[in-house]
Protein backbone atom coordinates (compact mmCIF):
# COMPACT_ATOMS: atom_id res chain seq x y z
CA UNK A 1 0.00 0.00 0.00
CA UNK A 2 1.18 3.56 -0.50
CA UNK A 3 2.18 4.64 3.01
CA UNK A 4 1.87 8.17 2.07
CA UNK A 5 -1.96 8.29 0.82
CA UNK A 6 -4.82 8.59 3.30
CA UNK A 7 -5.35 6.44 6.64
CA UNK A 8 -6.48 3.29 5.67
CA UNK A 9 -9.66 1.63 8.18
CA UNK A 10 -8.60 -0.76 10.50
CA UNK A 11 -11.28 -3.09 9.95
CA UNK A 12 -10.59 -5.60 7.32
CA UNK A 13 -14.30 -6.28 5.71
CA UNK A 14 -14.14 -2.43 5.15
CA UNK A 15 -10.56 -2.38 4.20
CA UNK A 16 -11.77 -4.91 1.20
CA UNK A 17 -15.07 -3.70 0.29
CA UNK A 18 -13.11 -0.03 -0.50
CA UNK A 19 -9.93 -2.02 -2.25
CA UNK A 20 -12.86 -4.26 -4.41
CA UNK A 21 -15.10 -0.93 -5.20
CA UNK A 22 -12.32 0.97 -6.17
CA UNK A 23 -10.44 -1.75 -8.34
CA UNK A 24 -13.60 -2.30 -10.12
CA UNK A 25 -14.88 1.75 -10.06
CA UNK A 26 -11.35 2.56 -11.75
CA UNK A 27 -12.19 -0.56 -14.71
CA UNK A 28 -15.72 0.12 -15.13
CA UNK A 29 -16.26 3.72 -14.16
CA UNK A 30 -18.04 5.81 -12.31
CA UNK A 31 -21.52 4.44 -13.14
CA UNK A 32 -20.71 1.47 -11.55
CA UNK A 33 -19.98 3.65 -8.31
CA UNK A 34 -23.40 5.35 -8.73
CA UNK A 35 -25.10 1.90 -9.53
CA UNK A 36 -23.35 0.35 -6.19
CA UNK A 37 -24.13 3.80 -4.17
CA UNK A 38 -28.08 3.51 -5.65
CA UNK A 39 -28.39 -0.06 -4.58
CA UNK A 40 -27.03 -0.02 -0.52
CA UNK A 41 -29.21 3.25 -0.17
CA UNK A 42 -27.76 4.16 3.61
CA UNK A 43 -25.96 1.25 4.14
CA UNK A 44 -24.10 3.00 7.14
CA UNK A 45 -20.71 0.47 5.77
CA UNK A 46 -20.59 2.49 2.53
CA UNK A 47 -20.36 5.68 3.89
CA UNK A 48 -17.08 6.57 2.80
CA UNK A 49 -18.46 7.14 -0.98
CA UNK A 50 -20.02 10.37 0.23
CA UNK A 51 -17.66 13.65 0.36
CA UNK A 52 -16.64 14.50 3.48
CA UNK A 53 -17.12 10.78 5.22
CA UNK A 54 -14.40 9.07 6.99
CA UNK A 55 -12.16 6.97 4.82
CA UNK A 56 -13.80 9.21 1.48
CA UNK A 57 -10.22 10.09 0.56
CA UNK A 58 -9.03 6.83 1.18
CA UNK A 59 -11.63 5.34 -1.41
CA UNK A 60 -10.60 7.80 -3.89
CA UNK A 61 -6.86 7.79 -3.46
CA UNK A 62 -7.28 3.96 -4.76
CA UNK A 63 -9.26 4.62 -6.91
CA UNK A 64 -6.75 6.99 -8.27
CA UNK A 65 -4.23 3.89 -8.20
CA UNK A 66 -5.92 1.40 -9.69
CA UNK A 67 -6.40 3.96 -12.80
CA UNK A 68 -3.08 4.05 -13.21
CA UNK A 69 -2.36 0.24 -14.02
Amino acid sequence: MDQNGPKAPDDEKTKDLIETLAKNVAKHGKVLEKKFKEKQGKNSNVSFLDEGKEFNDYYKHRVNIFLKF
